[in-house]
């Protein structure tokens, strides 16, 4: 966990444990005022009681006292009302009349005469002037007392009144605090879920998607349409690793993933690990991965310049309930082929999963292998499908009539297949376009047949690879790649360059119109010993007219 997160959730925790105190002292101080109020206002009651029960004790024993006409009677009413206020309060009029009543008991305790009746009498005057005082003193108390009790229950209210909705109003105010924290607190460990939720499934590096999800989205993918894998490898990170440093190389791949965005908004990236990339474009075809690769080498260009780092992209498409596993095989394929390719970009055709077998010299193996890159080779031209097999049969005539033995001949129609196997190294963009090349995009066709041999020979056609790279030598030296001249061209690359032109006259091209078959011999002818073997070309008008009258 982050510092700031751990810090915030222990924050959330404090808060709530403060709220809750708050909520226990809020209770407390309520229950504090509910029992002030209820001392304040027993307290009243107890002395308003005390007053009430003295006031009826002064009242009985003064009502007795009058009643009682007999020396007994007077000393039974004496003696009641001694031991009524004996339980009372001891106040000062109390105390006074307890002593009247104690005067009055002595008096009436004499013996009868005229002196013990006037003591008597005076005692008797004195206990009622006393309980009247008594009554009165007791009457004013109680008056005070109930007045007292009324102002401390008037307060006890007020207070009560003002307690317990204000604490109700503050517990629902802290309630809701608690609630609020509680609700952040929950809101932050869904964060927290949806961040581990968002790494599980993201490459930190890059942020692009990982491959823990990449398989389950191309499935998914593929269920619903179609489906184009490109796949990525970002060319020498080990190496700058090395050399550079891990952070330059973490620069590069944060690179990579930059330009996959760019290149297409729709697109889902993902980084496999290490150099390795992949983008899955839902329901496109091979043209939209390949302007996605281009795209993503543009981008690449201009953070970096030419200096940057190569990226090289193989593409394929999956059809709707396609397997993942074959999309990824064919993807990985082209991206092995790309590797080996100038514009490092490569769509998968059949041929690939030919040519990515074991090399094998001769054989059926080779046979289907060249059958198959003629066929790709053919398919990108565009302008037909028979190109290379019209070649081959045209150069296997020629080397019969010029007196190669019938294993070379063979060899011969072989590499007649495979003279323009150089273009599936040449961006397809180049065909694509309607404009006029230019010399850089001419160079890069030229180039085809020094590819098409490097492609050859790591296919284990050994000679072959080597007539198809001489194939456009001229006699008189003037062609390409190493500018040979005479006989230090090997005789099958002469039989293929005439051969090639023948047919490429009478086909016709974008930019060359159609001729004729004896409009195609005769320019050969003119050019026979200077661009063309002359033996080659008499040999080519030979097949031809025993072609026309067969």
């Amino acid at each position: 966990m982050a510092p700031d997160r751990a810090f915030s959730g222990g924050h959330d925790r404090l808060a709530e444990r403060s709220v809750v105190i708050a909520i226990v002292a809020l209770l407390a101080v309520i229950t504090g005022i509910s029992i002030w109020a209820q001392h304040a206002t027993s307290g009243g009651t107890r002395s308003a009681t005390a007053h009430v029960r003295a006031l009826q004790a002064a009242e009985t024993s003064a009502s007795e006292f009058a009643a009682a006409t007999t020396n007994p009677a007077k000393r039974r009413a004496v003696s009641r009302a001694r031991a009524r206020l004996a339980v009372l309060t001891p106040t000062a009029s109390t105390r006074a009349a307890d002593q009247a009543l104690a005067t009055e008991r002595r008096a009436l305790a004499l013996p009868a005469g005229g002196a013990a009746a006037r003591v008597q009498r005076q005692a008797a005057t004195g206990v009622d002037a006393s309980l009247q005082r008594l009554g009165a003193s007791e009457r004013s108390a109680a008056a005070g007392a109930l007045d007292s009790l009324r102002r401390a229950h008037h307060r006890a209210w007020i207070f009560t009144l003002a307690a317990f909705p204000s604490g109700l109003l503050l517990l629902a105010l802290l309630l809701l605090l608690l609630r609020m924290l509680r609700r952040r607190e929950r809101a932050g460990a869904d964060a927290k879920l949806a961040h581990l939720e968002k790494a599980a499934v993201t490459d930190p590096l890059t942020g692009l998607r990982n491959r823990r999800t990449f398989d389950d989205d191309l499935a998914r993918a593929l269920a619903k349409g179609r489906v184009c894998l490109v796949m990525l490898d970002l060319d020498g990170l080990k190496q700058t690793n090395e050399r550079l440093g891990h952070a330059v190389g973490d620069e590069r791949i944060r690179a990579v993933s930059a330009a996959v965005r760019a290149a297409d908004r729709m697109a889902t990236g993902y980084r496999l690990g290490g150099d390795e990339f992949a983008a899955i474009l839902f329901g496109c075809g091979a043209d939209a991965g390949h302007r996605f690769a281009h795209r993503v080498q543009d981008a690449m260009r201009v953070q970096h310049g030419g200096d940057g780092p190569s990226v090289a992209v193989g593409v394929a498409v999956g059809a709707q309930g396609g397997s993942a596993g074959d999309l990824m095989r064919r993807a990985d394929t082209a991206l092995l082929a790309a590797k080996r390719m100038t514009s490092q970009i490569r769509v998968h055709s059949p041929e690939l999963d030919l040519a990515s077998l074991p090399p094998v010299a001769g054989g059926r193996r080779q046979d289907d292998l060249a059958v198959a890159l003629a066929a790709a080779v053919d398919a990108k031209d565009g302008d037909g499908y028979d190109h290379s097999r019209s070649v081959a049969d045209l150069a296997g005539d020629i080397g019969e009539l010029v007196g190669l033995s019938l294993e070379q001949v063979e060899l011969v129609r072989t590499a007649g297949l495979l003279h323009d196997v150089g273009y599936l190294d040449v961006d397809d963009a180049i065909f694509a376009k309607d404009e006029p090349t230019t010399d850089a995009e001419w160079d890069e066709i030229a180039s085809h047949a020094e590819r098409g041999a490097r492609l050859l020979a790591r296919c284990g056609f050994g000679e072959i690879a080597e007539w198809v790279r001489l194939h456009h030598e001229r006699i008189d030296g003037g062609g390409y790649p190493d500018g040979l001249a005479g006989d230090t061209i090997p005789l099958e690359a002469r039989i293929l360059h005439v051969a090639d032109a023948y047919e490429a006259m009478t086909r016709g091209r974008s930019y060359q119109p159609r001729m004729t078959g004896d409009a195609a011999l005769a320019e050969l002818e003119r050019l026979a010993g200077t661009q063309f073997d002359a033996r080659c070309v008499a040999a080519l008008r030979r097949t031809t007219a025993r072609t026309q009258a067969a």
